[in-house]
């Protein structure tokens, strides 16, 4: 797997991380600080510090088109705030507000001018980007991730702004953001006070006057090792205070380069529900993206059509032969008690002669199984594949070579191969391990499997 490029940008500067991504987990390359503007990667996740993101509460008819939806919540905005122009937004449903006549929505919006500004999003990236997203979501990333189904209000901050996101499971319930004054930048303890005020306010204002109780404080960016902020910060809330803790997605990573650059680390937790970017920008995105899951499946399907062909024509030729001297013991023993024309000239063979290919063909063929088999070839990629028919056999061998990090992956890799071996066994697959070899220093597996299942 390649190399992905997550950025968190302001408006004076692009941090970014890069982490090799390998199935389910990234593993931290390299962090970069450039100019905004100046990132080109081919697969990018950004978010922008944005502090005037739009927080509404909308209420619509209860409509279920997502076209339809995206109009009638712009519309509401425009109506409500006055805002004018075109909008990117992010909105989804609250259940426990909603009714059969009416959808109660949480709505965040950003001017589609901010997304087509260079600084932000460079000429030429969009096609690269996955996601399009403000710091106010990639807190909440992390959170989710850290905390579960615990209500968190995770603050972060860095030279420019302070930001404070509240989030609950899958939900976004509050945000709020202030740019740093100018004369904290050079007073610690005036800092300090700005940071205090307004998190205790909003801790007030989200526990208090909204009613949403808050179970855990994090704290990250400038804020996570400051003793004085979590001992003065204690008395006047009622719930945990911590520093978010990294992530079993995260791999080789150290906790100041996670907790400092924690935007980076949440774009890659979240998913297109938190995605700022145009409609048409998310097609092209999920048409790429599913295009580029079904390329290896298409090739491996080619590689089995291309060994089969060997296989079938060299059978086809033994079996027509076996058809042919039948066919001819079936005219004589006919011909004795019939003098059809059409039995005497022969005709019947090349009907004879189809059926018989269509009921092996359909009987013998091998690829019936490959839909049994998908998720297993997705999840475990070999280097070679064979797949025959033997016996009333479907006959399937794979040869698998991985490198890891460590031997503790090696092990957790063969361990969750064998496992699904286990549920392929329970659906009426064999499978035998022909050989595996491992290389302790080089920490790489490979093994050679043969699976099986009668047709």
């Amino acid at each position: 797997m390649g190399v992905v490029a997550s950025v968190y940008c302001t408006d004076t500067s692009a941090r970014v991380v890069l982490l090799k991504k390998k199935r389910k987990f990234f593993v931290f390359q390299d962090n970069l600080t450039l100019r905004p503007g100046e990132f080109r990667f081919p697969e990018v996740y950004l978010s922008y510090s944005y502090p005037d993101l739009v927080f509404e509460t909308v209420r619509i008819p209860p409509v279920s088109d997502e076209e339809t939806v995206e109009i009638l919540v712009k519309k509401r905005l425009s109506d409500t705030l006055g805002l004018g122009g075109s909008y990117l937004t992010v909105f989804e449903e609250v259940p426990e507000e909603s009714t059969p006549n009416e959808k109660v929505l949480r709505v965040f919006a950003i001017p589609e001018e901010v997304y087509r500004k260079e600084s932000v999003l460079p000429r030429g990236l969009e096609e690269n980007l996955m996601i399009f997203t403000t710091v106010h979501f990639s807190l909440h990333g992390i959170s989710k991730a850290v905390a579960g189904d615990m209500t968190v209000l995770h603050a972060f901050a860095d030279d420019e702004s302070l930001v404070m996101t509240v989030s609950r499971g899958d939900e976004v319930l509050y945000t709020r953001s202030l740019k740093i004054p100018p004369y904290t930048k050079t007073d610690d303890r005036a800092f300090l006070d700005f940071v205090l005020e307004n998190l205790n306010m909003t801790y007030m204002f989200v526990a208090r006057r909204s009613n949403i109780p808050v179970d855990l404080i994090l704290l990250s960016g400038k804020l996570y090792d400051r003793e004085a902020l979590v001992a003065e910060l204690m008395p006047s809330v009622s719930c945990g205070i911590s520093t978010p803790s990294i992530p079993e997605r995260f791999r080789n990573v150290g906790p100041m380069v996670f907790l400092e650059l924690i935007p980076c680390f949440g774009n890659l937790l979240l998913d297109d529900r938190h995605d700022f970017s145009p409609k048409e920008v998310k097609e092209r995105r999920a048409l790429r993206l599913h295009l580029s899951k079904l390329l290896p499946v298409l090739t491996l399907l080619l590689i089995v059509s291309l060994t089969l062909s060997g296989l079938r024509l060299y059978r086809v030729e033994e079996k027509s032969r076996e058809v042919g001297r039948l066919e001819r013991v079936l005219f004589m023993n006919l011909s004795e008690i019939s003098r059809d024309p059409l039995l005497r000239s022969g005709d019947l063979s090349y009907y004879v002669d189809y059926l018989n290919l269509l009921s092996r063909s359909g009987k013998e063929n091998p690829l019936r199984i490959l839909p049994e088999v998908e998720e297993f070839l997705k999840n475990f990629r070999g280097v070679e594949y064979v797949i025959s028919y033997s016996k009333g056999k479907a006959v399937l061998s794979m040869s698998l070579e991985e490198g890891f990090n460590s031997l503790a992956e090696l092990s957790l890799y063969r361990e969750k191969l064998l496992r699904e071996l286990g549920e392929l066994k329970k659906n009426g697959f064999d499978y035998r391990i022909e050989s595996e070899r491992k290389d302790l220093n080089k920490k790489t597996l490979f093994m050679k499997i043969l699976l099986e299942k009668r047709l």
